[in-house]
Formats: C-alpha cells, structure tokens, sequence
C-alpha cells in the first residue's frame, strides 16, 4: 500500500531545495529472491520422478553421513519412443492427362 501514491502523502518541493533524508519506515527492504521458483512448465511434469532426480535440501552438516549410508537414487525412467516411421509408398506412375492442383491452406 505505501508504494501506492493515493494511499500516501506526496510533499512537493521547490527544486532549490535539497531532499529530506528518508525515514526508517519508508527505507525498502532487501528481500531475497525465492529458494525454488514456480513456473508453469513443472504443471505438465510427473512430479514425482522430478523430485527423485532433484538433491534434497538442507545444509551441509545434516547430511554428511547419511550420504554414505544411502541407498543411490534409482535411474530416471526413459522417455518413450516414437513408433517407426511406416515406410512411404511409391509414386503413382504418371500418366498423360494433366492433373488439376489444389490449393491448400491453413
């Protein structure tokens, strides 16, 4: 709401005079940006699958020796094939009479 300008008092001052210094309340905050960020490509992702390749959080200290007695992650599942290509068919043999072409769009 402060950064909103109605909802503040704004005081107009003559250039020739100098700024006041800003008060503590009015000072911005540093924030700091987000540990994970939220995007709309993860919505369609198996989640699941996600989480088991991504390294669990924490600080160091907490899991120095739990990393040795830990069983390895199991292996990402692969991604599904394409089906074969069926092989195309060979050209009609061409004939004497003109073809009519059609125009095609979209």
């Amino acid at each position: 709401l402060g950064s909103n300008p109605t909802q503040r008092q704004i005081d107009l001052l003559p250039s020739d005079m100098p700024l006041p210094e800003a008060d503590a309340d009015e000072v911005a905050l540093e924030t700091k940006p987000p540990a994970k960020l939220k995007t709309p490509l993860l919505s369609g992702v198996d989640t699941e699958a996600l989480l088991a390749l991504q390294p669990r959080g924490g600080s160091a200290r907490k899991g120095r020796g739990k990393a040795k007695d830990a069983p390895a992650p199991a292996p990402a599942p692969e991604p599904q094939k394409a089906p074969a290509p069926e092989p195309q068919k060979a050209p009609p043999a061409r004939t004497d009479k003109k073809r009519r072409r059609r125009l095609v769009f979209g």
